[in-house]
């Protein structure tokens, strides 16, 4: 079945509205099939202003992943529990004054034995 004008149209608008309602782009083009700059194209051609992106995650919930990281969970596990970066996460945990991981233990080299 071909798509008609009138079908681009009506998608359009449903994109717009949902654009204009704060729904992330991502989401957005996920429920369409398109891409995020698609999604912009066509917020763009119906002169609404396009958002800034926002690079830091807004998911992120702070006091959660230093609960985690006090219970013992690693950076990594953290990061993949909150669906975020490691780096996200060391960001967090420095911003609270927490070290992102213990220092490591270094092994001392035997002394020679003297004869």
């Amino acid at each position: 079945m071909a798509t008609t004008t009138t079908d681009l149209i009506d998608r359009d608008a449903q994109i717009i509205a949902l654009y204009q309602g704060d729904i992330p782009v991502k989401d957005i083009a996920a429920e369409f099939g398109l891409t995020s700059a698609r999604i912009s194209q066509i917020a763009a051609a119906a002169q609404i202003p396009l958002r800034c992106p926002q690079n830091r995650p807004k998911h992120v919930n702070a006091p959660k992943v230093i609960t985690d990281h006090e219970a013992g969970l690693t950076v990594a596990e953290i990061a993949t529990q909150h669906r975020v970066s490691e780096s996200t996460i060391r960001r967090y945990l420095k911003q609270t004054g927490l070290r992102a991981n213990p220092p490591s233990r270094r092994r001392k080299a035997a002394l020679p034995v003297a004869a």
